[in-house]
């Protein structure tokens, strides 16, 4: 009976506090600030320690705090990690969406899958792992601005290297239909610059078209996409 109450329990607080970080408007490139003291308190008096780190303009925040245990004996920690910005609203809510709206046994909002959701699980849970005998501890990384550029998440990983915290189990609560997924797809980015040579028309042979050997480029890419995707 007790499993059922707390569960219960859990469920509610899980309700109540995804309710409140629905309402902080935190769309990609906004200020953000509120929503991350609103976690940072919530996890202060559960005795969390915590730094954060900004964008230049000090708008925008990243959060990463710490229920430490007494004794890890070598045992990783884990880090659960979530951003907290959300997508602009389109013009076709029914809803406020800003306001957590229950229907049935789902719950509306902006954010409320991506992924303040999982933000507002990690957050009901910390009064357990924080009244627990923990073997290592457990890290809470919030993060802004990934829903455009992932932005945030750099600034933060810059700041974990200074102070040595290298080291974990990362777990990304991203939306994906509660499955576990063990890896990511990565990516890189390059600017790529293609410089010709003048030519008069009447012996283009004469010069080297910048645009033809982009198109190349281009068409090599597409290639290789095709060649991937065989291959996977």
């Amino acid at each position: 009976m007790s499993t059922e109450i707390n569960l219960e329990k859990l469920y509610n607080n899980s309700v109540k506090i995804l309710t409140d970080l629905i309402g902080f408007r935190t769309i990609s490139g906004e200020d953000n600030s509120e929503l991350i003291n609103y976690c940072e308190d919530y996890l202060h008096k559960l005795g969390a320690t915590s730094f954060k780190t900004f964008d230049d303009k000090k708008k925008r925040v990243n959060l990463f705090a710490t229920l430490k245990a007494k004794k890890t004996n070598g045992i990783k920690p884990i880090i659960l990690s979530g951003h907290t910005d959300t997508v602009p609203v389109s013009k076709s809510w029914s809803t406020d969406p800003f306001k957590a709206t229950i229907k049935g046994d789902k719950l509306y909002g902006r954010g409320s899958c991506d992924m303040k959701g999982f933000i507002a699980c990690a957050l009901a849970f910390a009064p357990i792992y924080a009244s627990t005998n923990l073997n290592r501890d457990i890290h809470f990384s919030f993060t802004f601005d990934e829903e455009t550029a992932c932005l945030g998440a750099p600034i933060l990983i810059k700041e974990l290297k200074k102070r040595n915290i290298k080291d974990g189990i990362c777990i990304v609560g991203e939306p994906t239909k509660m499955k576990i997924i063990d890896a990511h797809k990565g990516c890189y980015e390059y600017t790529t610059y293609f410089e010709g040579l003048a030519g008069h028309s009447s012996a283009p042979h004469k010069g080297v078209s910048a645009v033809e050997f982009a198109t190349r480029y281009a068409n090599k890419l597409i290639e290789l996409r095709e060649d991937l995707k065989k291959s996977s």
